[in-house]
């Protein structure tokens, strides 16, 4: 099955593996093969989109990648299985429309 989210051109091709994180694929509409980083996978469509959502913020410049550091040093990287998952709370706060703001942490 293939279609498309946000023009990224979305498969779910079932792996002959037993762990299904790769279930998923999508590629950005100018992929350009091995070595280009606009590929994503996720076991689900659910988070397959995140992933893109992501992807797509990182690229339109979203804010500083120490809103990022702080996140995941505030909470923890226990509380996010990848800095991915951060930049996924930084893209769902922005795109609800609440200000990021990265400050310097004084002592």
């Amino acid at each position: 099955m293939s279609s498309t989210y946000r023009d990224w051109n979305v498969y779910f091709d079932p792996k002959p593996i037993p762990h299904a994180g790769f279930d998923w694929e999508a590629t950005h509409p100018d992929y350009d093969g091995e070595g280009d980083a606009r590929m994503v996978h996720a076991a689900t469509f659910k988070e397959l989109a995140a992933e893109i959502d992501s992807a797509i913020y990182e690229a339109e410049e979203g804010p500083e990648s120490g809103a990022v550091d702080a996140i995941t040093g505030y909470f923890g990287y226990s509380s996010f299985s990848s800095e991915s998952k951060a930049r996924q709370v930084i893209a769902a706060l922005d795109k609800a429309g609440f200000d990021i703001v990265v400050r310097e942490r004084t002592a």
